[in-house]
């Protein structure tokens, strides 16, 4: 009997979810016993808990939550900080990823709103972790362990790291369930004709960062975060019918963008230098949509 399945009865789905939650509390139980784990502990707990949404019906996710959630700090009682700042983010936003893909939402979608539920989690704990311990800023704390502590760059750009670890932990949750849901016969979500948004929304968020950043670089580095995710996107929509055109203007987009940041990087305010990126960014994506307009590479006739 296969472990990772569609559960259609009551018990089946009642089993799953009982074990689904003795692995969350062991999740918490590793993470409050070995120091600097739970970074570790963000990356797996989502696939646990969108296994839990994709696998049982949509009626048992909220009696999941609250297990999971209760189960965790009752086995963690003296010390569940661990589970507060890390467990109980990741099984929020795993569920809410399996049950954006039962709904038939794009995986582009998915992905994007899962990860920035995360990102919004991470910086809820750091607020609650510099609440808790007495006005302490968190962020220079992490940023110490890379030897970052009191650069003002590094700080303007923390919201991009953020963003990308959110997206690495949910590319990690999506690249595992689409693997088993496969072997199910189960599909992933086609992007259909959402691809041809991908471009338009990497541009919009690109734009944004630039002129938001200008007046506030941290919000402006969100922005470009989410740009490039939309211009990977744009960009892997176009494989593998890239017509030679298009390869010409995206290295053109390259030079263009360096000259320009050379060009307007000294005239950035507000530690938002890094933001030009935007610009060979968006060149991208546009190029991108424009790949299905140019013409195909000519057939060789023997």
């Amino acid at each position: 009997m296969r472990f990772f399945r569609i559960r259609e009865t009551p018990v089946e789905n009642i089993t799953f979810l009982a074990m689904m939650v003795a692995f969350d509390a062991i999740l918490s139980l590793v993470a409050t016993l070995l120091p600097f784990s739970g970074l570790f502990i963000m990356l797996v707990a989502p696939l646990i808990s969108a296994s839990v949404s994709l696998f049982c019906k949509k009626r048992y996710i909220p009696i999941y939550i609250l297990g999971a959630v209760g189960i965790s700090i009752a086995v963690t009682a003296w010390d569940f900080m661990n589970t507060l700042f890390y467990l109980i983010p990741a099984v929020c936003t795993g569920s809410l990823y399996g049950f954006l893909w039962k709904t038939r939402l794009p995986s582009s979608a998915n992905l994007f709103a899962s990860s920035v539920l995360s990102f919004c989690f991470f910086l809820l704990s750091l607020w609650l972790l510099r609440l808790i311990f007495d006005q302490k800023d968190m962020v220079e704390v992490l940023l110490s362990f890379i030897g970052r502590s009191g650069d003002p760059y590094a700080r303007d750009i923390f919201p991009l790291f953020a963003l990308g670890y959110s997206f690495a932990q949910m590319g990690i949750t999506h690249a595992f369930l689409v693997y088993e849901l496969h072997k199910l016969g189960i599909e992933e979500v086609e992007e259909g004709r959402f691809a041809s948004f991908h471009s338009w929304i990497a541009i919009l968020f690109l734009s944004l960062s630039v002129i938001l950043g200008i007046f506030y670089a941290k919000v402006g580095y969100f922005f470009l975060g989410a740009g490039i995710f939309w211009m990977v996107y744009s960009l892997c929509s176009i494989f593998p019918d890239v017509r030679p055109l298009t390869v010409t203007l995206l290295v053109f987009s390259v030079f263009a963008g360096v000259l320009c940041f050379a060009a307007l990087y000294r005239y950035m305010p507000n530690q938002s230098g890094l933001l030009l990126l935007s610009i060979p960014c968006g060149l991208v994506a546009l190029f991108s949509w424009l790949n299905r307009f140019l013409p195909k590479k000519k057939a060789k006739i023997d």
